[in-house]
């Protein structure tokens, strides 16, 4: 009898987690591959991330919810940019329950013709053409920036700055000489954006300082599995599907109470009748 209880006990556990986060995927959103270095799909599979690509006319069918990271990449057309900011709406979601997003914005003079500028969910930054080539780090602690010198270089660092993020959530990581913008992250509910005009694929491929800022972008994107970065109990399951987020135990028994709040925390009733504990 105690040894069916036991086993009885722990199928409650398992049935009382949130469902498991998603195996980690990420989507690849371009016509053509910036600079034809292959340099994400590369440094993916060194991290060992599956990818899915799309392009014009399918990005607007994509179920975002069977991604854990998704990249917009450089130098694209102003078609596939205006696109991706239609099915925008689609991807805030998304984002908002524990997805990391990608905005490699850097749009003209590389193939794209800069008219049309990628857009992150929330208020839209205003971008401005600027062929970055030095560039300062204003937090270098920041895991997006680990490996990154304060003054990164580059055959062209970035080939757009931001005249404003125009969200003061946003943490600017990389501004150029005079004070703009040129690389940012902001948070989204339980999910991260960043953007950035930076020349990444071009970097990585000629192992300039841009390039580094792909690799960490692919190595903090993992932490995000679609239930965010943020484990509070540190049960192994995101605040953003943690039905109980301050509670590692989580609802033992799958009657709605988190366990420990639950007077009968092995039983699926809410009230102990007969005082029995259970």
């Amino acid at each position: 009898m105690q040894f069916n209880i036991l086993r009885i006990a722990l199928a409650l556990i398992i049935l009382g987690h949130a469902a498991p986060a998603m195996a980690q995927r990420a989507l690849i959103i371009q016509d053509l591959d910036p600079w034809g270095g292959g340099s994400l799909q590369t440094e993916l599979g060194i991290q060992g991330v599956p990818f899915d690509i799309v392009g014009t006319g399918q990005v607007i069918g994509v179920d975002p919810t069977l991604y854990t990271m998704v990249f917009i990449m450089e130098c694209q057309s102003d078609a596939l940019y205006a696109e991706w900011n239609s099915a925008l709406p689609t991807f805030e979601p998304w984002v908002n329950n524990g997805g990391f997003l990608s905005l490699k914005a850097c749009h003209v003079s590389c193939g794209g013709l800069g008219t049309v500028m990628p857009l992150p969910p929330g208020p839209a930054p205003v971008g401005q053409t600027d062929f970055v080539s030095t560039g300062l780090v204003t937090d270098p602690a920041h895991d997006l920036m680990l490996g990154v010198p304060m003054n990164p270089t580059g055959g062209s660092l970035a080939h757009n700055s931001y005249i404003s993020t125009n969200d003061p959530v946003d943490n600017v990581l990389i501004e150029n000489l005079t004070g703009d913008p040129v690389y940012f992250e902001r948070p989204y509910g339980q999910g991260l954006v960043v953007m950035g005009g930076l020349t990444q694929s071009y970097g990585y491929a000629n192992n300039q300082d841009a390039g580094t800022v792909l690799i960490n972008e692919v190595t903090v994107g993992l932490r995000y599995d679609g239930c965010g970065a943020v484990d509070t109990d540190l049960d192994g399951i995101g605040d953003a599907c943690d039905i109980c987020i301050n509670d590692p135990d989580d609802d033992i028994d799958g009657d709605g109470l988190c366990a420990d709040v639950d007077p009968c925390p092995l039983g699926d009733n809410f009230l102990d009748t007969d005082l029995d504990g259970v």
